[in-house]
């Protein structure tokens, strides 16, 4: 075999060679990045939430033959993987919650009318696991025009998973590192300062004295003090987006400061600790 045609045969060898590395290499690069979209596409589509692993929510079924609620739309939460003694009293009050519904509804029947008219009872829940602490919050939201009832019952719980410990408002407000003087303060600026002292007679319930807008500050410090105790003990506390919330009634707490009538309020407020 001559010289030329030796080079011609390792030349066409070569190609072929070539050519062979470029397709493995092309299908590695491929194959690779299916894989990697695979794997994003899962990672992307399929969330577990944390809370999952300690809750279920659960419908109520409720059999209202005589269309006395024309709205009716409450669910359960039932737990897991968890000591019952850090969930016992909030599924008593869930239990209370339920065992109204009967009561309600047999009000209703006994007033002896035709017309139920529009009559609803809804729960709104709300769980996290934020910073290894499962929160739970239900709302418990009842309007019963025909008895007079409009209104809204909460409870909170918040459990320290790696502790297995129930967090009071006390402990998260430590475990925060927040003062909840500031947090009064606010409920002060939200509820107090925008009072209508003109129009209505609030009386301070220890002095006796009448309160209107050019000596309401003067009170700050002592209202500030009692709004600090209220919110600790009776806040419903509750974390949403990463926020520990405090919800409240402004009724409550007029309630507290005042020798006034007050009316409960239909809605919470809500104080974010920061």
């Amino acid at each position: 075999m001559d010289k030329d045609k030796r080079s011609t045969i390792i030349a066409v060898i070569l190609l072929i060679i070539l050519i062979g590395a470029v397709v493995v290499i092309t299908y590695i690069v491929k194959f690779s990045g299916l894989a990697n979209e695979i794997g994003n596409e899962n990672v992307n589509n399929v969330t577990v939430d944390p809370a999952l692993e300690y809750i279920t929510i659960t419908p109520y079924d409720y059999t209202d033959t005589e269309g006395v609620f024309t709205t009716f739309d409450v669910s359960t939460i039932s737990f897991n993987n968890l000591d019952a003694s850090l969930t016992s009293e909030f599924l008593e009050k869930q239990q209370e919650f339920i065992d109204s519904i009967d009561i309600y509804h047999q009000q209703v029947l006994d007033l002896g009318v035709t017309d139920y008219g529009n009559n609803s009872i809804t729960s709104l829940i709300n769980y996290t696991v934020s910073d290894s602490i499962l929160s739970v919050i239900y709302q418990f939201k009842v309007n019963i025009p025909l008895l007079n009832i409009n209104t809204t019952e909460a409870i909170s719980l918040n459990i320290d998973l790696v502790n297995q410990r129930i967090m009071t408002n006390d402990l998260m407000l430590n475990y925060l590192e927040k003062d909840i003087n500031n947090v009064a303060n606010r409920v002060f600026d939200d509820v107090i300062m925008t009072l209508n002292f003109e129009d209505n007679n609030y009386v301070d319930i220890d002095t006796e004295t009448k309160l209107d807008s050019s000596n309401v500050e003067s009170f700050r410090d002592i209202y500030v003090t009692k709004i600090a105790d209220y919110l600790q003990n009776d806040g419903i506390g509750y974390i949403i987006n990463d926020q520990y919330n405090l919800m409240y009634r402004a009724s409550d707490i007029l309630a507290l400061l005042f020798n006034v009538d007050m009316v409960e309020d239909i809605e919470y407020m809500v104080v974010g600790v920061q």
